[in-house]
């Protein structure tokens, strides 16, 4: 969920201003909070705030030369959002400097171990509410037993419960100290010059040459190179370096106001990356899915909805039966995996950490895994036997737009595979694009907003839409609730007679999903009754209807409605949320990647 970054370089630089920028760079990770630590011929440079570092004068970090630093941007998890709380933590002389994404699930017994072996009391040893100011605490303690710094280093790693990734600093010594299990770490290589980040956008400006650690690993990285051990045994890990495709321009907003608004509109040429994809590839993951018994989809958030989708069309396209699940619910079903089950994950980022612990137990158990990821190196890639990639580039906002509809475009073409029309199902797709072209604009974006104009004061909506509509109308509430801040709900339009349809009151707003296909006339009656009971209806449909107080028109693409569906939907969430006054970049309380349970 935080930002992590930490660089040691061969020569003095504004180190703490390189880390201000990187921390800039990984924002959207968390932002309740911020903090640097850095290294300099005078001693321990500390600067710490609420808030989001964006909001900090860059002017503050110039001078500060040295050649090591670390710095955090704080999605808060154990303790209130304060400048005590945020990181860098320290140990009691603040000659180490830590810095942690993910959670310490054993913080309390270590606290209790750390009482115990120091004689003193909690409030003279720990000044935040953390778990992550054990860490410092416990390497102290090791190097006051007689360890030196990694050998202390690792022995806290080893007594440390949970996902998380750490970067730790210690006065007078030339090298950092790194180790993650379950959370993201990537180090980034340049000339006489490591970085460590949560993720790759922290150094694209210096470097394009990575390295992902796994689990249970630990670096020292120095100007002169980098170590990579085993946490448990020390053994020696050889590191694999890469070069990543993604480039800084598409980490950036291009001119657009928000990166929310860039990411939605340039879905078009996301959606040609994302169906570019090996025959091979898709054949032999469609084969897996074929001959395996029983066939999970998982997800979070809105891959969670993915997946869902990946669900339906496996059914009506590639006539396969399965079962999609949120994967924080996944554990109660994990006891019927076995070698005869596939789990096919549905993730962005590759680290989200509920979706993990699925596949883990996949793993045990002997379950062929397959992954439809962003981010290549990531712990679901890892983890694979099988991966596919949406090529989208680097997704900014908190938001997922461009990542989603490029997730549907791939499980369109499995489904195809799957059903053994692959070449149908990438003509289709050929189509879709080159529609979407047509259609995804700046044009469409003012459309939408004066529809948000409308809308902006409403306090409740509510979406509605029928087989593979239903799940983008969960989709479509989502993306409402997570940047406008507005009360918003998805149902299958169904399952309005069940119990929703009594929430309906003259004036209710309602986004009505109408694509032209089977569900066309049952979603026509649903929308009848909810506008004979006083509904203000929203149509979202190819064709115009006497239903409709609004209608925002869309492509008709067949069964990738879904994508035509949702991409309006993106926009008016957007556009409501400007109108509203928020961020649709960096809304409250969320962060990108949800890398804790």
């Amino acid at each position: 969920m935080c930002g992590i970054f930490g660089y040691v370089g061969e020569r003095q630089s504004d180190v703490a201003l390189l880390a201000y920028w990187a921390l800039r760079d990984l924002e959207y990770r968390g932002y309740d909070s911020w903090g640097i630590a850095a290294m300099t011929p005078e001693g321990i440079y500390i600067k710490k705030s609420v808030g989001k570092i964006s909001d900090a004068n860059e002017r503050e970090f110039r001078g500060v030369s040295g050649k090591i630093a670390v710095g955090h941007s704080r999605w808060a998890t154990h303790g209130g959002v304060s400048e005590v709380n945020s990181h860098p933590h320290f140990n009691r002389d603040r000659t180490i400097s830590v810095i942690h994404n993910g959670i310490v699930e054993n913080h309390n017994e270590l606290r209790a171990f750390l009482r115990e072996k120091l004689g003193v009391s909690h409030e003279d040893l720990f000044v935040s509410e953390t778990d992550t100011e054990v860490i410092p605490h416990l390497i102290d303690y090791f190097l006051r037993e007689g360890k030196n710094f990694e050998q202390a280093f690792v022995e806290t790693g080893k007594m440390l419960e949970g996902r998380y990734a750490v970067v730790v600093m210690k006065k007078g010594e030339p090298y950092l100290l790194a180790m993650r299990d379950g959370s993201p770490l990537v180090v980034g290589e340049g000339r006489d010059e490591y970085y460590l980040a949560s993720d790759v956008p922290a150094f694209l400006d210096h470097t394009r040459t990575v390295c992902y650690p796994g689990d249970r690993e630990y670096l020292k990285v120095s100007a002169d190179g980098m170590m990579m051990r085993s946490l448990e045994n020390g053994t020696k890990v050889e590191p694999k370096w890469i070069e990543i495709v993604w480039d800084k321009v598409s980490a950036t907003k291009e001119g657009h106001a928000h990166y929310m608004l860039k990411e939605i509109l340039e879905q078009p040429l996301a959606l040609d990356k994302a169906i570019h994809q090996e025959d091979e590839q898709l054949l032999a993951a469609a084969r897996l899915m074929k001959e395996r018994e029983h066939l999970f989809f998982i997800g979070c958030g809105t891959a969670a909805k993915m997946a869902k989708l990946g669900e339906l069309y496996a059914a009506t396209v590639g006539e396969k039966l399965a079962t999609a699940f949120v994967g924080s619910e996944f554990n109660t079903y994990g006891r019927f995996l076995d070698r005869k089950s596939l789990l096919f994950a549905v993730s962005q980022s590759g680290e989200t950490a509920d979706v993990l612990e699925a596949l883990s137990i996949g793993r045990k158990k002997g379950t062929k895994i397959i992954s439809l990821l962003n981010v290549v190196g990531s712990s679901m890639d890892r983890m694979s036997d099988q991966k596919l990639f949406i090529n989208t580039g680097p997704e900014i906002a908190v938001a997922s737009t461009k990542a989603a509809t490029a997730q549907i475009a791939v499980l369109i073409l499995l489904a195809y595979a799957l059903g053994k029309k692959l070449g149908e199902g990438k003509h289709l797709m050929r189509k879709v694009v080159k529609e979407m072209k047509q259609w995804v604009t700046l044009d469409l974006s003012r459309e939408i907003r004066i529809v948000a104009q409308k809308l902006k004061d409403t306090n409740d909506l509510y979406i509605i839409g029928r087989g593979l509509n239903a799940p983008i109308a969960h989709e479509a509430a989502i993306k409402i609730q997570e940047v406008s801040y507005i009360h918003a709900e998805g149902f299958p339009g169904g399952e309005l007679k069940h119990g929703p349809i009594a929430l309906i009151q003259k004036g209710t707003l309602v986004i009505a999903l109408i694509p032209n296909d089977e569900t066309k006339r049952d979603m026509e009656s649903n929308t009848t009754e909810l506008k004979s009971r006083g509904a203000y209806i929203i149509g979202v449909s190819p064709s115009h209807s006497p239903l409709f107080d609004e209608w925002i028109q869309v492509p008709d693409i067949g069964v990738a409605s879904p994508i035509a569906s949702l991409i309006p939907i993106q926009l008016l969430a957007y556009h409501l949320a400007v109108l509203r006054g928020n961020d649709p970049d960096k809304p409250r309380n969320l962060a990108k990647s949800v890398t804790v349970k």
